[in-house]
Order: structure tokens, then C-alpha cells, then sequence
């Protein structure tokens, strides 16, 4: 864990965002496989970092699946409510 100061430093040099990210989803809460709004607040912050999001995987129209860089490691992250 000798390299993980700066994947710390960058983690909470992004904490705002996110947390409004949160904060903006948790205020217009949507149905079940109908969250549009959100899906799209999450599309445009993955964007704004830079990276290509993919939307509609799996055929659900509200999911999406955002990549930045190439190789390793790689980090999955599934948010559901």
C-alpha cells in the first residue's frame, strides 16, 4: 500500500462533487428502472471527469458504464437504491 497516498489525496480532492452528486440524487428520488434524472446527473459528473460513459447496458435504458484509461487495475463500482 505504498502508492495508495495518492489515490487518497485525489479521492478527496474530488469529495465535494461526488457528495453533491449524492446529495442532488437523495433530493428527486425516482421509481424503480424510471430514474432518468439520475441516471443523467451520473452520466454528466462521469463525463465532466473525463470519462466515456456508455449508456443503456444490459438493455436497461437508465444504466450506464463509464471507463477512463486502459489496462489495470480495474475498478467496479455498482450504485443501486
Amino acid at each position: 500500500m505504498q502508492n495508495s497516498e495518492p489515490v487518497w489525496r485525489l479521492v478527496e480532492a474530488k469529495e465535494t462533487r461526488f457528495v453533491e452528486l449524492s446529495d442532488e440524487v437523495w433530493a428527486m428520488p425516482e421509481l424503480n428502472y424510471q430514474e432518468h434524472r439520475s441516471a443523467a446527473a451520473h452520466v454528466a459528473t462521469l463525463e465532466r471527469e473525463g470519462f466515456e460513459v456508455t449508456k443503456g447496458i444490459a438493455g436497461l435504458p437508465t444504466s450506464m458504464v463509464g471507463e477512463a484509461g486502459k489496462g489495470g487495475p480495474v475498478i467496479a463500482i455498482l450504485g443501486e437504491v
